[in-house]
């Protein structure tokens, strides 16, 4: 490590210890309707405590916040894209996968699942999984036919089957609501789908 690298470090290690220090301290005014905490601080210091472990790509320390604070699907993420960075992709899938399984017992959903799946598609392929990622991105199209999942599909089809795999999946939007037929038949140039959704659809 470079003399400069080591000073940096060291301002770093300094500012986490700083912001730790924050973060185990009670909040002590109370910012509820009600007059109690709402915790409100010692999230904000969480947070940022995140986003340094992150920069530092500490996955030991930003594992044991996560924990302590509550594990949630974006921390899953963060987790993943750190051990990619340090060339474990089989750890990183498992992460992927327990943040998938948070996001399925979430009824409330969550932003982050669409980029777990994402996520966890390009690790299959990079640990030579490719025919579970394709599996997985024709059940993600069949299930939400659009634009966006047809790119995802077609990023995991063997080029030389990309045009069997269109037309499946031609067959397969059939269902789908007009406004992601729209986009998709205009993505991917079905003129004449189009022409003949646009000649079904009634005005409303």
């Amino acid at each position: 490590m470079s003399p400069r690298a080591h000073l940096a470090w060291r301002s770093t290690a300094a500012l986490v210890a700083q912001v730790r220090e924050r973060f185990a301290t009670p909040d002590e005014l109370a910012d509820g309707p009600d007059g109690r905490s709402t915790g409100y601080k010692q999230r904000h210091w969480a947070e940022v405590l995140r986003a340094l472990h992150v920069g530092q790509k500490d996955v030991a320390a930003y594992v044991a916040l996560a924990q302590q604070t509550g594990l949630s699907a974006k921390d899953c993420h963060a987790i993943a894209r750190m051990l990619i960075a340090k060339r474990k992709p089989e750890e990183a899938l498992s992460w992927v996968e327990r943040g998938i399984e948070i996001t399925a017992n979430d009824p409330r959903g969550s932003s982050a699942d669409y980029e777990l799946q994402n996520l966890r598609r390009e690790l299959l392929r990079k640990l030579g999984r490719d025919q579970e990622a394709l599996a997985s991105a024709w059940a993600e199209f069949r299930e939400h036919p659009s634009k966006y999942t047809y790119d995802g599909l077609m990023k995991f089809a063997p080029k030389q089957d990309r045009a069997s795999w269109h037309a499946k999946a031609m067959e397969a939007a059939a269902g789908a609501d007009l406004y992601s037929l729209i986009g998709l038949f205009v993505e991917t140039k079905e003129t004449a789908r189009l022409s003949g959704l646009v000649k079904r659809s009634t005005d409303e």
